[in-house]
């Protein structure tokens, strides 16, 4: 204890906030550890609304219907859409994994044995089943099954934490993007408007891109294989165009299936396949990818593979999948708050200034001011 008259230690006082500064960012770190599956599926949440905010937002500024009419009429038009895809493609889409199911696994030993018939290929499937051995097997039927229930279970609880999510910030995104603005001070409130708009429409950019992706890579494939000759094309062609989610290693894991199939018909099918999936990619990144860079933020290839990584090992299976988008928010951060804002450089990103100390009209200020023009969501 100090005697009274004399105050307590400078440094001992500063040696204690440390402490509790660093006490405190370990126990954040830790819960934010912890909850990161939450932050994951929150994330996924926002790119869920921010494919219901684009169209209707779109539709809401060409017409005069308001911004909750056009929400909900494209909401309507989706779920109508699914139900019709669902009708129509549904029974050949399961009909044909079945049979990929079945046929999968034949194809996987041909391609063994043919691997199998080379040297190098023997020695390489001896040293693998060696250590296929060595895993211990599983623990039965009903452990296998009430497993597989489990995780399904797991999924669709977590699809519709997702979409319910996303809907409820498509409803009303001004509202929470102004109780996220309010937490910071008067001063920062206008550059956070400006880095939330930039990265919405970094988001945005690349919604519109995977869309136009998977619907090209799936169409052009299901076309291709037909035409080829290959069975389950369909199946095939959407197995290729989902996989288009997944970046760098998406084209390989849609190209997989289809070459075994072809392998199962000849060299010269795997051949015509091979062909295709490669002028598929090469249209693929002609046409998409300008597409993308134009509405979004433009991503160095090698920060591409290295989030995917990163995102995989943090997250999982799933995080291979909000690598890119989640990059891409993070990039316009740096380049408007930390790049223009506090080094003073000039930036490249959509709907901001490119100059230091530059001010941006945010969407939805004047009439915050008292301006005239209808007030939309952004």
């Amino acid at each position: 204890m100090t005697s009274p008259g004399h105050e307590p230690d400078p440094f001992a006082r500063r040696a204690l906030v440390v402490v509790g500064l660093v006490a405190l960012a370990t126990a954040a770190a830790v819960v934010l550890w912890s909850a990161r599956e939450v932050f994951l599926l929150a994330f996924a949440g926002l790119l869920v609304a921010v494919f219901l905010h684009a169209p209707a937002s779109f539709a809401s500024r060409r017409t005069r219907l308001p911004y909750g009419g056009a929400l909900a009429a494209w909401a309507l038009l989706l779920v109508v859409l699914a139900t019709g895809g669902l009708w129509l493609l549904g029974p050949s889409v399961g009909e044909q994994v079945v049979q990929l199911a079945e046929r999968l696994p034949g194809a996987v030993e041909a391609l063994l044995e043919a691997v199998g018939s080379v040297p190098v290929g023997a020695w390489l499937l001896d040293r693998l089943a060696g250590e296929a051995e060595a895993v211990a097997p599983g623990a039965g039927v009903i452990s296998t099954v009430t497993g597989t229930a489990a995780a399904l279970a797991n999924v669709v609880t977590k699809a519709v934490f997702v979409g319910f999510l996303g809907l409820f910030l498509a409803t009303a995104p001004r509202r929470y993007r102004e109780g996220l603005v309010r937490l910071l001070p008067r001063g920062r409130r206008a550059a956070a408007r400006e880095a939330t708009r930039s990265a919405y429409l970094a988001l945005r950019g690349w919604v519109l891109g995977q869309l136009v992706s998977i619907t090209l890579v799936g169409l052009v494939t299901w076309l291709g294989l037909s035409l080829i000759g290959v069975p389950l094309a369909l199946v095939l062609g959407i197995i290729a165009g989902l996989a288009e989610l997944v970046p760098v290693f998406g084209p390989l894991v849609g190209f997989v299936p289809a070459a075994l199939l072809a392998l199962s018909l000849g060299a010269t099918h795997l051949l015509w396949v091979t062909a295709l999936f490669l002028t598929v990619q090469l249209l693929q990144g002609n046409v998409v990818a300008p597409l993308i860079q134009q509405r979004a933020v433009d991503l160095p290839p090698a920060l591409t593979i290295t989030a995917v990584f990163v995102s995989g090992a943090v997250f999982g299976p799933v995080g291979l999948l909000i690598a890119t988008p989640l990059l891409a928010v993070l990039l316009v951060l740096v380049k408007l708050l930390y790049l223009r804002d506090a080094l003073g450089e000039r930036v490249d990103v959509p709907g901001a200034a490119s100059g230091a100390g530059g001010r941006v009209d945010v969407p939805g200020a004047a009439s915050r001011a008292g301006g005239r023009g209808r007030r939309r969501p952004r």
